[in-house]
């Protein structure tokens, strides 16, 4: 018996029951206080209940595609999914203790993480990830991310940590998550959209990701769909928009009266 592990869900147990009678919202705390007592919690649970992992990542999107895919599954396999807590490793560790018993048994075949973008690094490095989902890279919240190339070597460094039996999907559509299939050996699928007629005005305070990952020259786009998404190109190296596999047709704009 791992007797800090047990201690570990038995107090996070408690936290839970307590911040259900007060009303509390506090989804997170189990997880935070039971980290505390047991930084390994989450890679044993995972790792002692072959627990495979489907991991959404991504600055807009990530809540409502995770959703998706545990509406989805859900009669076809028993499923975890931090839907009610947060999605930084806190909240990982409280959905798993939630789902466990005192000695640590998950009833589920999977697990569905929504990833925080800046979280999923480490969450990266306490579960084995089967299948990794990156919708797009935008500036989001500054004060804590920085620049998108921050979050983006972060990203680069989970990849290239991916085995070859893992499973990465990628928008081919951003320039960033497109730009992360060169790092990594597990299997790529890419998507996007496949509708010219969703052409915006480039606007250039708008885009992110202006110059080519790779050297720095101003990328072309040929459509633009939504500030820096679209179909692009660099003019100075093989840098560009990966064709998807998987893809939205017939789309347009639509533009409301004034």
């Amino acid at each position: 018996m791992d007797l800090k592990l047990t201690l570990a869900i038995s107090t996070g147990k408690i936290i839970s029951f307590l911040n259900k009678l007060s009303g509390s919202g506090a989804t997170a705390a189990p997880g935070l206080y039971a980290l505390k007592i047991d930084p390994d919690l989450v890679k044993k649970l995972s790792s002692n209940n072959n627990l495979k992992s489907i991991v959404v990542s991504g600055t807009n999107g990530k809540t409502t595609t995770s959703r998706l895919i545990f509406e989805i599954i859900k009669s076809k396999q028993k499923i975890i999914h931090n839907r009610a807590g947060s999605n930084l490793l806190r909240g990982v560790a409280s959905t798993l203790i939630n789902n466990s018993s005192i000695l640590g048994k998950v009833n589920a075949d999977i697990a569905i993480w929504e990833a925080d973008e800046a979280a999923l690094l480490p969450i990266s490095k306490d579960i084995k990830i089967d299948t990794l989902v990156l919708l797009n890279l935008f500036r989001d919240q500054l004060d804590r991310y920085g620049e998108i190339d921050t979050t983006r070597k972060k990203w680069i460094e989970v990849v290239t940590n991916l085995p070859k039996t893992s499973m990465l999907i990628l928008n081919s559509d951003d320039p960033s998550t497109n730009y992360l299939a060169k790092f990594t050996k597990a299997k790529k699928i890419f998507f996007g959209v496949e509708a010219d007629k969703i052409n915006l005005p480039q606007i250039e305070n708008v885009a992110d990701v202006k110059y080519c990952i790779n050297c720095n020259a101003k990328l072309i786009y040929q459509t633009l769909y939504s500030a820096h998404l679209g179909k692009y190109s660099c003019p100075n190296c093989d840098f560009g928009r990966t064709t998807p596999k998987i893809n939205a047709t017939n789309q347009r704009t639509i533009r409301g009266k004034r």
